[in-house]
């Protein structure tokens, strides 16, 4: 979607939550977000890394339900040419 924001309406702030499985291209969004900020603006994004584990013996894996719809989610993610593993790309 084309960034709908004119250079007069510049943000001081920004922040961007679970856009997992919904941005093409983070470097394109990325970039149309910083080119709308003014001077000494921040952008944040919170990316979350989820991983379900037993909250007794955390050295189990996930179990095989979670596991298979976090596979499910990313596969169907991945054939729309979205990512779900990002998180760790975006660095400060």
């Amino acid at each position: 979607m084309p960034w709908t924001y004119v250079s007069h309406e510049a943000f001081d702030f920004m922040h961007a939550r679970s856009l997992v499985g919904s941005v093409t291209s983070w470097l394109v969004s990325v970039y149309n977000a910083h080119t709308q900020l003014k001077p000494g603006g921040w952008i944040e994004i919170k990316q979350n890394i989820s991983d379900c584990c037993s909250n007794v013996d955390l050295t189990l894996a996930l179990s095989p339900p979670i596991r298979q719809g976090k596979e499910s989610f990313a596969e169907a993610c991945a054939r729309i040419g979205k990512r779900v593993d990002i998180a760790d790309e975006l660095e400060a």
